[in-house]
């Protein structure tokens, strides 16, 4: 992954599944792969941050949690 990889969580809770995020940061250490995601803005909440993206929490995440997504073909 790479920063601006649109990506889902692999194992995501049903109503969660379609929810598509941005990659802002990676980071690779002992202890493995990592991402961070844009985050969302605090004043608007499980608010889209670009159209179709929404925002994460602002802390570094397990890369292999997420895989990288295609909105394009998303439609298709």
């Amino acid at each position: 992954m790479v920063i601006g990889d649109l990506v889902r969580y692999v194992r995501a809770c049903p109503e969660e599944a379609h929810f598509v995020f941005e990659v802002a940061a990676v980071m690779d250490d002992d202890d493995g792969s990592w991402v961070m995601l844009v985050k969302e803005d605090e004043e608007a909440q499980d608010v889209e941050v670009s159209p179709g993206v929404m925002g994460g929490f602002g802390c570094w995440e397990e890369a292999k949690e997420f895989e990288v997504v295609e909105l394009a073909n998303e439609a298709a």
